[in-house]
């Protein structure tokens, strides 16, 4: 699957899996928006990631939080979703 060009949104995207999907997507040519919780941690994987990346909080278990997040977006091609056990 080509990613280049490609905007994929990553909810839960600062750390693990999440942002080793983030760097790899980053490095086939992938415009990404992360998103999660922690401000602090967002802007550190923005960093890690590079590339134009944009990160912007959000909390998954409220619907206003994701509808702002995805405003934020605007149009994306992929989005991926972890989810850390509770």
């Amino acid at each position: 699957m080509a990613l280049h060009g490609a905007t994929i949104a990553i909810i839960g995207g600062s750390s693990g899996i999440g942002l080793a999907t983030a760097i790899a997507g980053q490095k086939a040519g992938a415009k990404l928006v992360l998103g999660g919780r922690s401000k602090v941690r967002l802007d550190k994987a923005r960093e890690q990631v590079g590339g134009g990346t944009a990160a912007y909080s959000v909390d998954s278990n409220s619907e206003e939080s994701l509808h702002n997040f995805f405003e934020r977006c605007g149009p994306i091609d992929h989005l991926f979703v972890t989810r850390a056990a509770r």
